[in-house]
C-alpha cells in the first residue's frame, strides 16, 4: 500500500468513528444502545458482528495474498455498554444500583477499544469484527465465572465483582447473568469455528480439486500452517496508574501467561495430564508480536511488552489455548481409532438429558462428549464436567448420581483409552501441533485510552498493527512453516 493511499485510508477510517464526550477532561463515551447510531451492527447480541463498510477495506484482502490465506478474528471484551434485559428491571427500580452502576462504569469500561478494531479490521481488509455488548461492571468475561470477594484482587477477581456484584446477589440475578456468560463463550466458539472454517472452505472452493476441503484439516495439517489463526483481542488501559510516574506507553502487547511464569504452575481449572505446559507459557507467536512490535515502534508509536500484567487464568486468552489444544488432541486420538473401536467408545447408547434453565428444549450428550468438554472447557459451568473434572484430578465420584446418568467405569474406560495414546504419541501430537498450523496466537493489544478515543489515534495504531500483522503473514510465517517443515519431518 503507497503512502498517499495509506493515508487517504486513514483519514477515511478516522471521519467514521465516534468522537468522544468530554467531561471534566476525561474522555466519555454516551451510555447504553442509542451509542449504536449508524455503526452497521447487525443486531443487539451479547457476542455482536458489526460490519466493516465495504469502501474502507475495498480490495485489501483480494489484492494482499498474505492476508488471503489468514484466518483472523478482531474483538474487543471490555468496551460493552449495554444492561441486559434480566437486569434492567431491578435497575430500574433501584436507585443506589442505578447510581453505583453509573459511578464505576467507565472506569471499568475499555474506553476507545471499539475504534481500534474498527481501524484494524478496515487496515487488514476484514469484512467484520466483534463485541461483548455487556457493561464490564455488570459482567467481566476476561475472567472465570462466579462472584468474588470483596478483598479479591484484580487479577485473581471473578466474572461479577467489585461494587455492582451485592447487587446481584441482592437481586438474585446471578444465575441470569452467568447464563450470558455461558451465551458469549458459546458464540466465541462459534464464531472462532466459523472464522477458521470459512477461510478453508473459500480456498478450498478457489484451488479446485488440489485441496479439497475436509475438517480434519482444521486439526493437524501441517499443509496448512500458513493459515495461521489469529485472534487479536483490543483493549485500553488508562494514562496514567495511581503512583505511576509519568504516561504509560501507547501500546502494550500481553502475550505470556502469569501462572506458568510467576507461580509455574498450569492455569486453574485446567487438567494437566494431557497438557505440555511449555504450549501455555505464550499464548502468542513470538514472531508476531515482534513483527507487530517493530511495525508500531517504526511508527513512532512506543510499545511496552507483557504490561502492566501478564495474562490471568480466567483470561480468555489461556482458556482459548486450553480449548483449542483439547480440540486438536481429541482428532487426534479419533484419527487413530479404528471406526468400530470410536463408535463403541462414543456410547451414543448413553446419552444424558442436560436441562438447562430458559431453554426450551434439552440438550443430550455422551459420556464421551462429556469428558472432552471437562477438559476442554475450564469454565465449569456444568454439573457434568465439574463431577468429571472431580474424577479426572482427584478420583472423586459423587456415590449419590445414579450410574444411569454417569457411569464411573465409563470413564476410567476413557482415561485409560485417552492416557495409552496419549503416552505412546505425546512427542509427535504436541511437536506436530507446536510446528504446525493447528496452533493459534491470541494476543492482547492495550491502548492507551486517551490514544483509543481519538479518531486519528486510533487509526494511526489500527494502521500499525495491522501492518505488522501483514509483514507476519508476507515474511516470517512463511520461513517458520519452512524450517518447522524439516524439524517434524515431511509435508
Amino acid at each position: 500500500m503507497t503512502a498517499t493511499k495509506l493515508k487517504r485510508l486513514w483519514q477515511a477510517v478516522a471521519e467514521r468513528l465516534p468522537q468522544a464526550v468530554e467531561e471534566g477532561g476525561n474522555p466519555r463515551y454516551p451510555l447504553f444502545a442509542e451509542e449504536l447510531g449508524d455503526r452497521g451492527a447487525e443486531n443487539l447480541e451479547y457476542y455482536e458482528r458489526v460490519k466493516v463498510p465495504d469502501d474502507l477495506r475495498a480490495g485489501i484482502r483480494d489484492s494482499d495474498m498474505a492476508l488471503r490465506d489468514a484466518s483472523i478474528l478482531i474483538d474487543t471484551i471490555h468496551d460493552g455498554y449495554l444492561i441486559p434485559p434480566g437486569v434492567e428491571a431491578e435497575y430500574a427500580r433501584d436507585r443506589s444500583f442505578q447510581a453505583e452502576f453509573h459511578r464505576t462504569f467507565n472506569d471499568e469500561r475499555d474506553l476507545g477499544a471499539f475504534n481500534v478494531c474498527f481501524a484494524l479490521a478496515a487496515f487488514l481488509g476484514l469484512d467484520r469484527f466483534y463485541r461483548v455488548t455487556v457493561a464490564r461492571n455488570l459482567l467481566d468475561f476476561g475472567r472465570f465465572p462466579g462472584v468474588s470477594p470483596p478483598e479479591e484482587a484484580h487479577l485473581d477477581r471473578l466474572s461479577i465483582f467489585g461494587p455492582l456484584a451485592p447487587y446481584l446477589v441482592q437481586h438474585g440475578l446471578v444465575d441470569g447473568v452467568l447464563e450470558i456468560y455461558d451465551s458469549i463463550s458459546a458464540e466465541i466458539e462459534s464464531a472462532i469455528e466459523a472464522t477458521i472454517e470459512g477461510d478453508l472452505e473459500r480456498r478450498a472452493r478457489e484451488e479446485g480439486a488440489g485441496l479439497p476441503f475436509r475438517r480434519e484439516d482444521l486439526v493437524g495439517s501441517l499443509d496448512h500452517a500458513r493459515h495461521h489463526f489469529l485472534r487479536i483481542a483490543v483493549h485500553t488501559f488508562d494514562p496514567k496508574a495511581a503512583g505511576e510516574y509519568g504516561k504509560r506507553p501507547e501500546v502494550a502487547l500481553v502475550h505470556r501467561s502469569r501462572s506458568i511464569e510467576e507461580e509455574g504452575r498450569v492455569p486453574r481449572g485446567a487438567y494437566s495430564g494431557f497438557l505440555p505446559e511449555r504450549l501455555l507459557a505464550f499464548t502468542a507467536d513470538r514472531l508476531l508480536k515482534a513483527a507487530v512490535t517493530t511495525s508500531l515502534e517504526a511508527a513512532w508509536v512506543p510499545e511496552f511488552s507483557d504490561y502492566p500484567y501478564k495474562l490471568p487464568d480466567g483470561s480468555v486468552e489461556m482458556r482459548m489455548q486450553i480449548w483449542l489444544w483439547y480440540r486438536y488432541l481429541r482428532a487426534c486420538f479419533e484419527r487413530h481409532q479404528t471406526a468400530a473401536k470410536l463408535e463403541k467408545l462414543k456410547m451414543k447408547d448413553k446419552a444424558i438429558e442436560l436441562v438447562t434453565p430458559g431453554k426450551k428444549e434439552s440438550d443430550w450428550k455422551t459420556p464421551y462428549e462429556l469428558f472432552w468438554m471437562a477438559l476442554s472447557n475450564p469454565n465449569q459451568r456444568h454439573l457434568y464436567t465439574r463431577i468429571i473434572h472431580g474424577f479426572l484430578n482427584h478420583r472423586t465420584f459423587p456415590h449419590e448420581l445414579p450410574a444411569a446418568q454417569l457411569d464411573p467405569e465409563d470413564l476410567q474406560e476413557l482415561l485409560g483409552e485417552v492416557s495409552d495414546f496419549y503416552r505412546d504419541h505425546k512427542g509427535e501430537v504436541a511437536r506436530r501441533y507446536r510446528y504446525g498450523g493447528a496452533r493459534p496466537s491470541t494476543i492482547v493489544v492495550e491502548v492507551r485510552k486517551d490514544i483509543a478515543v481519538d479518531p486519528e489515534g486510533s487509526a494511526r495504531v489500527g494502521a500499525a498493527i495491522a501492518a505488522g500483522v501483514r509483514d507476519y503473514y508476507e515474511t516470517w510465517l512463511p520461513k517458520k512453516s519452512a524450517a518447522a517443515a524439516e524439524i517434524v519431518g515431511a509435508l
